[in-house]
């Protein structure tokens, strides 16, 4: 469905209002040009559906949601690629640091680019009619609120377009943390629970969380730890969420 409904819709819409007339007629997954000169979107599991696809004129293989990607559907994708003018494009969301994509990205033999959400033309002039659809400043701004700062993690990935860090001490992933946050909603008869991390000394964060509907939001974040004001806000989110459970993650001294 990706494929079919997103991708390849995209491209036949831009392919019927191209400027020049372009050859070829785009069905769901494919445009036919001419014999073994063609376009085919599909999305598997299976490595061998990539095989048989050569040109001696030239082969290009486009990776979407590249993090996402298997590492074995990956090789078999890279195999394609045998010939002097055969490339391959993969393009995806710094997301999960464990993935082959982030290995690759950070390879010598890869030509990498970082694209900022902030350098979006309807960002930089501030008017989000240039691109219909796409980022805006409100949207960067709803960012920097929802994630904590420009500085954090998951900004990084979804709008700075660079790797989080992932510090070897961490206990809990980043990429898990991320993966949290754009899962999509579902119904969820058990309700909401709240999640509440007491910051400790130094630049610990004091984040109350909720997983509402199977998804995780960030409900608030204090950059010092004041143990009122975070009863405050558990008490405050619990009553208007009406929340069934409350996890308490907190070991120092007094808290």
């Amino acid at each position: 469905p990706q494929v079919e409904k997103v991708l390849w819709s995209e491209i036949r819409k831009r392919h019927a209002n191209a400027r020049v007339r372009l050859p070829g007629r785009p069905t769901k997954t494919n445009i036919e040009i001419a014999p073994g000169w063609y376009a085919v979107g599909l999305s598997t599991d299976e490595y061998a559906r990539f095989s048989g696809h050569h040109s001696p004129v030239g082969t290009l293989v486009v990776i979407d949601e590249a993090t996402g990607v298997r590492p074995e559907v990956a090789a078999a994708a890279q195999s394609m690629i045998t010939g002097p003018d055969d490339r391959l494009l993969a393009a995806g969301n710094p997301t999960d640091p464990t993935s082959w994509f982030k290995v690759e990205s950070e390879s010598p033999l890869w030509h990498t680019i970082y694209i900022d959400c902030r350098s979006h033309p309807n960002v930089l002039h501030k008017d989000p009619a240039i691109i219909p659809g796409a980022v805006t400043c409100e949207w960067v701004q709803d960012k920097i609120e929802e994630c904590g700062g420009e500085d954090s993690p998951l900004f990084l990935a979804q709008v700075a377009g660079q790797w989080p860090p992932e510090g070897q001490e961490s206990l809990i992933s980043q990429a898990w943390l991320l993966r949290a946050q754009e899962q999509e909603e579902m119904d969820d008869a058990r309700g909401v629970a709240l999640g509440l991390d007491v910051a400790g000394p130094g630049a610990d964060l004091l984040v109350l969380s909720a997983i509402i509907n199977r998804k995780w939001r960030i409900l608030a974040w204090r950059p010092k730890n004041e143990y009122m004001e975070a009863v405050g806000l558990t008490v405050r989110a619990a009553a208007d969420l009406n929340a069934r459970i409350v996890a308490l993650d907190d070991t120092g001294v007094g808290g």
